[in-house]
């Protein structure tokens, strides 16, 4: 686990935490993408009419702040997306 303040207190300069922080980052999501590549080759699916045909997974997401994620999603109010009333009751 990286911790910025023990950082600081070993005396490393603002640029290198910035800088080990996102080595840290691109490290940890290293093991994730090398995994959504191998679940991602193409490879055979069995379909309900019995048919074997050849399929590729396809995983889609966007990393972001919340306000990020408004803006990507046209979201303009702060209820719950899933909610018609706006409130996060179900």
């Amino acid at each position: 686990m990286y911790d910025k303040a023990a950082a600081r207190a070993m005396g490393m300069s603002d640029a290198w935490i910035v800088r080990r922080t996102n080595e840290v980052h691109h490290i940890a999501m290293g093991h994730i993408v090398d995994q959504i590549r191998k679940i991602s080759m193409p490879q055979p699916y069995r379909f309900a009419d019995g048919e074997t045909r050849m399929g590729v997974v396809r995983l889609a997401f966007m990393m972001g702040d919340q306000p990020g994620q408004d803006k990507h999603l046209a979201k303009t109010t702060k209820g719950c997306g899933g909610c018609t009333s706006g409130d996060l009751t179900l």
